[in-house]
């Protein structure tokens, strides 16, 4: 009886392990949504980005759509688009898909559906020296995509940090407001330095960004300059992948320049 127990505990665990780790997925049925991409060794998810803002990822910053008569788009990063047709196999673990442009050109990449909690899509393609990683979502999901697709991280993101100006201008009396501080540049010797309330930092050695606002708090890109500001600062570990080093601190900011 035990054994006749473990051999069907057995053939269990072998019917349910693909739908746990992945099966095939029709690419056409799937509307694919942007769930991160990785260059130059580095992965990079939809957000905000509240140093350099214009390097905000969307989940519209890249998109690929197949129609089930075999041609498919594919928006890459930057805007250029790459259209073609293609072609796909079915294995039990996967579709593998390949991707032909008009020049003859050929990527390959894979869907996957699994079984996690409810049905789930995933899809993988290379492209430029880029992967690109996505999640589907199919009929049932349509609404979900579509407010997906037209949230703007952006948006959300300019929108926080204008009222983090607002609260500081209203208030002269607060030094901060979140993780936005009251600050000063000063150029010494040609070097510009980031004095707070807490810390001084030279922004030689930083990865920073200067923005103007007005008294509307509408929000620019300009050069940095000598004079009061606010700070939005961060301090984070970096690794570069293709060296066997330690991470390394690098401090990060944000400054606000009054017009």
């Amino acid at each position: 009886m035990k054994k006749l127990f473990a051999l069907l505990s057995a053939l269990f665990c072998v019917a349910i392990f693909p739908a746990a780790t992945g099966c095939s997925a029709e690419p056409y049925r799937v509307r694919w949504l942007l769930e991160s991409y990785v260059k130059d060794g580095f992965r990079y998810e939809p957000r905000f980005d509240p140093i350099h803002h214009e390097r905000s990822v969307e989940y519209s910053s890249a998109q690929i759509e197949f129609d089930e008569n075999g041609n498919f788009t594919f928006r890459l990063l930057g805007g250029d688009i790459v259209s073609g047709t293609y072609t796909y196999r079915d294995s039990l673990a996967k579709t593998t898909v390949e991707l032909t442009a008009p020049s003859g050109a050929t990527w390959q990449g894979e869907c996957r559906k699994g079984m996690f909690d409810g049905v789930i899509y995933s899809a993988e393609f290379e492209m430029n020296g880029v992967k690109y990683c996505f999640d589907g979502y199919d009929d049932s999901a349509k609404t979900r995509y579509e407010e997906l697709l037209g949230y703007s991280f952006y948006e959300e993101g300019i929108g926080a940090v204008r009222e983090r100006l607002r609260d500081l201008g209203e208030h002269p009396d607060k030094e901060e407001s979140g993780s936005y501080v009251r600050a000063a540049v000063e150029e010494i010797g040609g070097m510009y330095f980031l004095k707070t309330a807490e810390k001084t930092l030279c922004l030689s050695y930083c990865n920073f960004a200067a923005y103007q606002f007005d008294g509307e708090y509408n929000i620019a890109p300009r050069s940095v300059c000598a004079g009061e500001c606010v700070a939005y600062l961060r301090e984070s570990s970096v690794r570069v992948p293709e060296l066997s080093l330690p991470d390394f601190p690098v401090n990060s900011a944000a400054l606000y320049f009054p017009i």
